[in-house]
């Protein structure tokens, strides 16, 4: 199987119009029949219309690369963001159980200190009647 560097050149292609696929919204399950299909398709219109068996199996192997790259590229960015957010998500965990306990202490009424409470001075007996009587 001879092929050139513009055959080549298919394998992104199909890899960005199975993305396109999926950002239409066809399920994850069906993107590597869609790749298959796409890599038939360019096997028979355009690396080997005159050739059946060979468009076939040029198909074939062209949308089994693509799933293939798709699958590494995707399964790649996937790990580095599973990194990125093992290292993210305990610190901002942390910083709003902080906030948290931070806005609760705040919605607590403020209760008066003990030296308040016993710095008031105490009524006189005396004058205790007194001020009913007026």
């Amino acid at each position: 199987m001879d092929f050139e560097v513009y055959d080549i050149a298919l394998i992104p292609i199909v890899i960005a119009l199975v993305r396109l696929a999926g950002s239409m919204g066809v399920p994850s399950r069906l993107l590597p029949a869609v790749a298959l299909a796409l890599g038939l398709v360019g096997g028979f219109v355009y690396l080997a219309p005159d050739d059946p068996k060979r468009a076939a199996l040029v198909g074939v192997v062209l949308g089994l690369s693509a799933i293939g790259a798709h699958s590494g590229i995707k399964n790649t960015i996937e790990r580095k963001v599973k990194e990125e957010l093992r290292e993210i998500v305990p610190k901002q965990v942390e910083r709003e159980v902080r906030e948290a306990v931070e806005a609760e202490r705040l919605a607590q009424p403020a209760e008066p200190a003990a030296d308040e409470v016993s710095a008031k001075p105490a009524e006189d007996p005396a004058n205790i009647g007194s001020r009913h009587s007026r």
